[in-house]
């Protein structure tokens, strides 16, 4: 690997994302400490993500989406606290979303979208006041929407759908008017007023027809729904779904 050194240490390595890399990422890492971007993308990188990537502390960029990670998300990931996008999405990930991810209050983007990861969203997801993008899609987690999330008040993208989700829907994501909030496809989301969110958005959209849909990108399209409640809101429906 070759880039800008400075005291034998990398601040910048060039783009290795679409390489066809295999292997495992070396726990010899923790010796680019001045490290600041990592971009190892949609590669064929397997094994688990190594503890040692803790040691990282300048990291503000880091992407390992789309290789065929496995294990757990190390609870020493929560050192990084300069980090403003982390990406884990499209591996096979495993085990609960670590709470130590609430000491990342730096981070802007979160995707760890696309993995086996099970447990709850912890509540410490909350202290990230800075996040913007969330998307938790395609997984298994579950149990309840912590209300804790209340305090993202600068999220415009927030993906929980495709996981095994229940309870009630917090009215605060209810009536965010300013984000993209997909729910769907989750066991038993309720919306607060008792009723099924999903089932609420189906019967407002005629399940999605054209004639609802306000947008669309390379990920979906997006819907407009006037729920029973007189709310309006923008669901995005994965081109996956489609």
């Amino acid at each position: 690997m070759a880039g800008e050194r400075h005291e034998n240490s990398f601040f910048f390595l060039p783009t290795f994302s679409r390489n066809e890399l295999s292997g495992s990422i070396p726990h010899q890492i923790d010796s680019l400490t001045k490290l600041t971007y990592l971009n190892l993308a949609g590669n064929k990188l397997s094994g688990s993500i190594p503890h040692q990537i803790g040691s990282l502390t300048k990291l503000t960029y880091l992407d390992v989406s789309h290789n065929q990670l496995t294990s757990s998300i190390p609870h020493k990931i929560g050192t990084l606290r300069e980090l403003n996008s982390l990406n884990l999405s499209s591996n096979y990930l495993t085990g609960s979303i670590p709470s130590s991810l609430g000491c990342l209050t730096e981070l802007t983007s979160l995707n760890l979208h696309r993995n086996q990861i099970n447990g709850s969203i912890p509540q410490e997801i909350g202290y990230m006041k800075d996040l913007v993008y969330l998307n938790l899609d395609n997984s298994f987690i579950s149990g309840k929407i912590p209300s804790q999330l209340i305090n993202l008040k600068r999220l415009k993208r927030l993906g929980l759908s495709n996981n095994s989700l229940s309870g009630k829907v917090p009215p605060f994501i209810t009536y965010n008017c300013n984000s993209t909030i997909n729910l769907s496809y989750n066991d038993h989301l309720e919306d607060f007023d008792g009723k099924l969110a999903f089932e609420d958005i189906l019967l407002a959209t005629e399940d999605f027809d054209i004639k609802y849909c306000i947008g669309s990108g390379g990920y979906g399209s997006v819907y407009r729904a006037l729920l029973p409640t007189g709310k309006v809101v923008a669901v995005k429906k994965l081109h996956g779904s489609e």
